[in-house]
């Protein structure tokens, strides 16, 4: 089947439906071309077109209704391949959600684990390390003051 398969075009519903004429209300092909379809006009077979008989109405029904039905059992068909496919993708799309969900729900506990273990173990450990370092700087500075005292001490005496 073509990409470009168009029963509008005149050439190919001919290639696909071989009837010449179409009995006393047949269309000219210039009005079958221009899409006027509700006005009919009753023309004589033209010298350059073959002589067929005049196809009845009947088995032109018969045979337009043939095709339909070759046609609903194919797109029934290609449907029921489709949607095979389409739900099968639309349970996999929900049990996609449904691990998305779980993941993400490991993640908020995980984040929450880690702020927990953050808040316990390294900011009590970096608060002792910032009042060793106080404790320390405080004693500089006490023996300075002392060795100051000192000073100013015998500095008057």
């Amino acid at each position: 089947m073509q990409a470009d398969f168009c029963l509008k075009d005149l050439a190919t519903f001919q290639q696909v439906l071989p009837l010449q004429e179409l009995g006393p209300g047949r269309r000219t092909k210039k009005a079958a071309r221009s899409g006027e379809r509700g006005k009919k006009n009753v023309t004589s077979p033209s010298p350059n077109t073959p002589s067929t008989p005049p196809v009845s109405s009947k088995l032109l029904h018969e045979k337009l209704s043939q095709y339909l039905d070759v046609i609903e059992v194919h797109l029934a068909h290609q449907i029921a391949q489709r949607s095979d496919l389409f739900f099968s993708t639309l349970s996999s799309q929900q049990e996609l959600q449904d691990h998305i969900m779980s993941v993400r729900q490991n993640v908020v506990e995980l984040r929450m684990c880690l702020r927990d273990l953050d808040r316990k173990l390294t900011h009590k450990n970096l608060e002792l390390m910032r009042l060793c370092s106080q404790t320390h700087r405080n004693s500089q500075v006490l023996q300075k003051l002392k060795v100051s005292l000192i000073y100013t001490r015998t500095l008057y005496t």
